[in-house]
């Protein structure tokens, strides 16, 4: 997952638990983790700072939904046929 603060700093994060409101993450190299909890919809850090939070299955579905990958590179999408080979 990718956590986005207000001030555009970015960090990626691994998610250790989470309920309805509540989410522990760890950033990789760093010693403590992080506690986001929901307020009204939106995540915010212990210390009231809002942070954006995307998932990795959010970044490909948005991939797919333009037929590109970040690298432009065109995707796969579920609703394309697959062809099989007649044996």
């Amino acid at each position: 997952m990718t956590l986005t603060y207000a001030d555009g700093t970015r960090q990626d994060a691994i998610v250790l638990s989470r309920t309805e409101n509540r989410m522990r993450v760890i950033v990789p190299g760093c010693d403590d983790t992080i506690e986001l909890r929901d307020v009204d919809g939106n995540w915010v850090t212990e210390d009231c700072r809002p942070v954006r939070v995307e998932f990795a299955w959010q970044r490909e579905r948005r991939a797919n939904a333009t037929g590109r990958s970040k690298r432009g590179v065109p995707v796969l999408t579920i609703n394309t046929p697959v062809l099989h080979p007649v044996i």
